[in-house]
């Protein structure tokens, strides 16, 4: 759907309609290489860095906008790029060994860490998510150490924070 969202040019609207900022625009890459979204993971035959999937992404929804629509908003447009799943990056609020670096399977290994201690997982044997298991974990992000220590342990998610830091610098700048 984010990339409709680009193609549509919704949120454009959005920031032209002077209701908004700024707009998030968080997206997975685990399905980055489907057709559609053509982002691959690999080149010549090596995996990309976090940092070149990352700008790979971001290419990508620049060309889906229209560059000259893009361009006209990109100050105003946040990127949390999550490689590859979201669930990567509440991984460290779950783990405390290894697995906090994790970039694949992390849906499953947060389900397992929140099975472990008793709490709710974040999706269902089915497949659904719980809006309010993922709420109920994140809700340590609140305490900004422990969101900056979560997102030392996520390239990715690291990236997003400096993003963050550095749209509030330039919003403070007169």
């Amino acid at each position: 759907m984010v990339l409709k969202h680009f193609e549509t040019r919704r949120f454009a609207d959005a920031l032209d309609s002077g209701l908004v900022d700024y707009i998030v625009v968080q997206i997975d890459t685990d399905v980055s290489e489907q057709k559609g979204y053509d982002v691959s993971w690999r080149e010549a035959g090596r995996e990309l860095t976090v940092t070149e999937l990352i700008e790979r992404v971001i290419a990508r929804l620049r060309r889906a906008a229209g560059e000259a629509v893009f361009d006209k908003h990109r100050e105003r447009l946040i990127f949390a790029v999550s490689v590859h799943a979201i669930e990567c990056w509440l991984l460290p609020l779950l783990c405390s060994n290894n697995k906090r670096k994790k970039t694949t399977g992390c849906l499953e290994a947060a389900n397992k860490a929140l099975r472990a201690s008793d709490r709710a997982t974040l999706s269902t044997s089915a497949g659904a998510k719980d809006r309010h298991a993922y709420l109920a974990v994140a809700r340590a992000f609140d305490e900004h150490s422990v969101l900056l220590d979560a997102s030392s342990h996520n390239e990715s998610f690291a990236a997003f924070i400096a993003a963050l830091d550095e749209h509030r610098h330039r919003s403070q700048r007169p």
